[in-house]
């Protein structure tokens, strides 16, 4: 598969149209079927119907940047990202803010993802988009005493966000 790497904290079953767990700091795996990859026939009965497709943001080379921040972090940190994530597949835009996400204040369009992993707080920063029922992941990044790590994350953000908008190829779908 195009992009990954040595960790992949999930796969794309091609054929299936599901998404497996397979980080190997987590004690359990969970199917994620997304309706644009799946077919009618197939069901299983432990599987999440996805309705968002969540995009990373790549540099000019086509490096994907989120995986490389996750590919850096602690399987717990990777863990939490990925539970993060599958419990937003499912869920309606105005499910999301609150403990999971909310907006970045003085950023309009950003979202925050929100979690807690090692005794930090995590700030992976994204935006519904480019196209409806995608959120793009731009940056990740930690909150630490009120700021963020790095410390211009909702900057490089909205500039992720502006390179996307006039190059799409500029995000791919999430190696999640």
């Amino acid at each position: 598969m195009h992009g990954v790497k040595h960790f992949t904290p999930l796969f794309w079953l091609a054929l299936s149209g599901t998404l497996r767990f397979v980080d190997k700091g987590a004690r359990h795996s969970k199917n994620v079927i997304c309706p644009q990859r799946q077919s009618s026939s197939f069901h299983h009965k432990n599987a999440i119907t996805c309705m968002w497709v969540f995009k990373c943001y790549t540099n000019e080379s086509g490096v994907d940047l989120i995986d490389e921040w996750l590919a850096r972090q602690s399987s717990k940190v990777r863990a939490k990202y990925l539970e993060r994530v599958s419990g937003l597949l499912d869920q309606p835009q105005h499910l999301w803010n609150g403990t999971r996400s909310k907006q970045l204040h003085g950023y309009e369009k950003l979202i925050e993802l929100r979690f807690k992993a090692s005794d930090k707080q995590y700030r992976p920063i994204g935006w519904f988009g480019p196209e409806k029922m995608q959120f793009t992941v731009l940056i990740g990044a930690v909150e630490k005493g009120g700021s963020f790590v790095p410390k211009d994350a909702p900057e490089q953000a909205v500039n992720r966000r502006a390179n996307v908008l006039a190059n799409p190829e500029r995000a791919h779908v999430c190696n999640i």
